[in-house]
């Protein structure tokens, strides 16, 4: 087939496949899955447990207003600010759990670095790759960030023979299976 007959969105293969795409594409995969696969670890383990680490993720909304209010120049509407209204009521559980734990300021705005990378993440979606299908934006995103943490992963956590055999591994390729199909892929294909 020609590309012109496969223009999508009145772009080409081509176009939406480009290096300029693939830039866009490499920051998101560093904003929304390198950096919280890097961060969130260091941070769970300086502070003994991932609750708190667990419960930042609430702040994607609220930063998410600001990075589309900067990226994309828009407002959210009323349903939208009483969405991230409702959901602000968990903040005061979210800071009493960081007393609790004796987390420093710094090590709560570095916490905050991680929502952070998501809501840009996803507004830099929202702003340069609005023509990808989603299912070929989250393989694309998934293959491209595999790519990159499989082998970093390999070489700094090498594991044993010993500990291998002790893996069950279907449960764990079933696991992957179940939040990668149930989770990332339905709620990306969903209509919207």
């Amino acid at each position: 087939a020609s590309s012109e007959s496969l223009r999508g969105h009145g772009r080409t293969w081509r176009e939406r496949f480009s290096l300029p795409a693939f830039g866009v594409l490499m920051v998101v995969v560093v904003l929304g899955f390198l950096y919280p696969f890097s961060m969130q670890p260091y941070l769970i383990g300086r502070l003994g447990q991932s609750g708190f680490i667990g419960m930042m993720v609430c702040l994607v909304p609220l930063l998410t207003i600001g990075a589309s209010a900067v990226l994309l120049r828009t407002w959210p509407g009323w349903r939208q600010w009483v969405g991230v209204s409702v959901g602000l009521v968990s903040m005061p559980a979210l800071f009493g759990v960081g007393l609790e734990l004796g987390v420093s300021g710094w090590e709560f705005a570095l916490a905050a670095t991680v929502p952070t990378g998501y809501a840009i993440s996803n507004t830099w979606v929202k702003k340069k790759l609005s023509h990808w299908s989603p299912a070929v934006l989250t393989a694309s995103a998934c293959g491209l960030a595999s790519l990159i943490l499989v082998p970093v992963g390999i070489t700094r956590e090498p594991m044993r023979f010993e500990e291998a055999a002790t893996i069950d591994v279907a449960w764990a390729v079933g696991a992957v299976l179940i939040l990668g199909i149930m989770g990332t892929g339905v709620a990306t294909v969903i209509p919207r």
